[in-house]
């Protein structure tokens, strides 16, 4: 498919187009992230280039683009991610089961879970979301993961384990509105740099397996992975502190508003988009 250049969306919402949602899963290990990409003409594998092959499989017009709730980077999964389509009305219902027919024609590493179909002119996919939710999982173990490694990151605990109660603490510190400078790819064109995290949790789920869940209003470019890579820098063992000390610097981080202050970007692998949560009358799809 020639996609050197991006068509525009189908916004016109007259009786000929139906407003679908999708609720959208995929593996981001298989895609150089969620949105259209192309380099020296060539068009990268990205979830959006993946949806509109798909499409254009089942007869759709060329011109039809999605739009994503959330954009995700390489090498970022995604269970709950939400996708926007126009579509001709008379070609969509043409289909007994539009959801089969989509995933029989898209690559095995992306999945449509549900479809709702007729969704308002009012919904927007970006705008309307109430609630993002993220996972980070981090294995902190001696041996290296072998079946748990597509979706998580292999930290080895050479000085000891990470200590769960310490991060819980540091992570406290990011939650509520705030200006999360010190958080952001400084390459982002974003000029807002508030975020509202309504809950930062750490918790050890199984033996080695370390899991971060957050959830904001929204969240700036790498922000998610910048934050857990600058609790794991302050919880390093090599390195050792009380729990008031990690919160203490983790203050002084978020004060910075320099995002030299923070730690590293943990790795793409990690990271898992768990859902979006609209509030009523867009409650299309129930948490993933």
């Amino acid at each position: 498919m020639n996609f050197s250049k991006p068509p525009e969306a189908l916004e016109a919402l007259d009786d000929t187009i139906i407003r679908v949602a999708l609720l959208l899963s995929y593996r981001g290990d298989a895609f150089n992230g969620s949105q259209y990409q192309h380099h020296h003409g060539r068009v990268l594998p990205t979830v959006e280039s993946a949806l509109r092959s798909a499409l254009i499989q089942l007869g759709f017009p060329q011109t039809v683009r999605p739009m994503f709730a959330s954009r995700t980077d390489a090498g970022v999964h995604a269970l709950g991610q939400v996708v926007r389509l126009n579509l001709p009305r008379a070609h969509f219902n043409k289909f007994k089961d539009f959801r089969r027919a989509l995933n029989s024609a898209l690559p095995d590493a992306a999945a449509i879970l549900k479809v709702a179909q007729n969704v308002s002119p009012a919904f927007h996919v970006r705008h309307s979301p109430k609630l993002r939710r993220y996972l980070y999982q981090v294995i902190n173990t001696p041996v290296r993961p072998v079946l748990l490694s597509p979706n998580a990151i292999w930290i080895e605990p050479r000085h000891g384990l990470l200590d769960v109660d310490l991060m819980q603490t540091a992570a406290n510190v990011l939650v509520g509105e705030h200006k999360f400078t010190s958080f952001k790819n400084p390459d982002t064109a974003v000029i807002d740099d508030i975020c509202n995290i309504q809950s930062f949790r750490v918790t050890q789920a199984t033996d080695g397996l370390i899991r971060f869940d957050a959830a904001g209003t929204r969240f700036l470019y790498q922000m998610v992975r910048i934050m857990v890579g600058t609790i794991l820098k302050l919880a390093d063992p090599k390195h050792p502190k009380t729990a008031a000390t990690a919160a203490k610097q983790m203050q002084q981080i978020l004060n910075a508003q320099n995002r030299q202050a923070a730690g590293f970007t943990a790795p793409a692998q990690g990271l898992t988009l768990m859902g979006i949560d609209y509030p009523p009358p867009f409650e299309y799809f129930i948490k993933a």
